[in-house]
């Protein structure tokens, strides 16, 4: 009996989960090790003492291909995406929670959560991954890591890490914040990439949202680049008064505050192809770094992969 094909998926965001449900959808059983409690990588919601929530990473989705709008018309059709208009413009986001999108698109996969991977080594024909306690082989391994954590997994002697040493990302500092009461009406957006706070989103303008008076904010590039080493208590404590100062609020009203830093949150020189593999082709690195800063782009990188895995199998 032909044992079954093992494809082992490191990283549970949008590249990974792409690649991973065009797999199982042609038969196939990836195996996720992602080293968060949570998965969707920047698909990400946060949530805090009573009920709060804010979704601190991407905010929300576009879409250019036939391919990705289907997906979001399709997640549309199954209550977890609306379309969400923002006045001046109108983008597609996670219903009640950005990180519904993940968790639809992860429904029947196997994940390993808080699995870290320590270490990668390749032997020709399979894949070994050590996660410190254990050593798991794949026949095919596809790591959708940013690229500095990539080539810190692989070691920047490997052919692949000297492929892609040329990708830079950006970081951004993310406020999430919420007040007991705010002068309305307030618009559901601000944008002004040469502002401190390029960002700002009221998140209960988002559709099946409940909190109130909460928001989003993050940091241009450059502010979080400057400030990269704050703490979070001065992170958090900066950008709540740029806030403040941005929409007319009294801090003393602020009834949550806290700061996520993304240090790899946009992409600035891109790989410019959807992924890479070893010369056996039995290793690849994708992620939305390896084409540009948007989510169809991850997604566009881990369905490449998976075209690929498929083709050899």
């Amino acid at each position: 009996m032909t044992r079954p094909f093992r494809i082992g998926i490191i990283g549970a965001g949008m590249t990974g989960l792409a690649c991973a449900r065009k797999l199982a959808d042609a038969g196939h059983e990836p195996l996720f090790l992602d080293k968060g409690r949570g998965i969707g990588g920047r698909l990400a919601t946060r949530r805090a003492e009573n009920d709060l929530q804010f979704d601190h990473g991407a905010q929300y989705i576009t879409a250019k291909t036939d391919g990705f709008q289907r997906l979001l018309a399709e997640l549309t059709a199954n209550g977890a995406a609306s379309k969400w208009h923002m006045g001046d413009r109108t983008g597609v986001v996670g219903t009640p929670s950005m990180n519904a999108l993940a968790k639809a698109l992860a429904d029947g996969l196997t994940i390993h959560r808080q699995t870290q991977v320590t270490s990668v080594m390749e032997t020709g024909t399979t894949c070994s991954v050590s996660t410190g306690d254990s050593t798991l082989e794949f026949d095919r391994l596809i790591i959708t890591a940013p690229a500095p954590q990539s080539m810190a997994l692989l070691g920047n002697d490997h052919p692949l890490s000297k492929q892609i040493a040329h990708v830079t990302l950006l970081p951004c500092w993310t406020l999430m914040t919420s007040f007991e009461k705010v002068p309305a009406p307030l618009k559901a957006t601000y944008h002004d990439p040469d502002a401190p706070l390029a960002w700002i989103a009221q998140e209960s303008t988002k559709p099946g949202r409940t909190n109130r008076n909460t928001f989003v904010a993050q940091a241009s590039p450059h502010w979080s680049q400057t400030h990269l080493e704050l703490d979070k208590p001065a992170a958090t404590d900066l950008m709540l008064t740029e806030l403040c100062k941005v929409l007319g609020l009294d801090r003393v009203n602020a009834v949550h505050a806290d700061a996520h830093r993304w240090r790899y949150a946009k992409v600035d020189t891109p790989l410019s192809a959807p992924f890479l593999a070893n010369a056996s082709e039995t290793l690849f690195l994708g992620g939305d770094w390896c084409i540009g800063a948007r989510v169809e782009a991850a997604w566009q990188s881990g369905t490449s992969i998976a075209e690929k895995v498929l083709e050899q199998v």
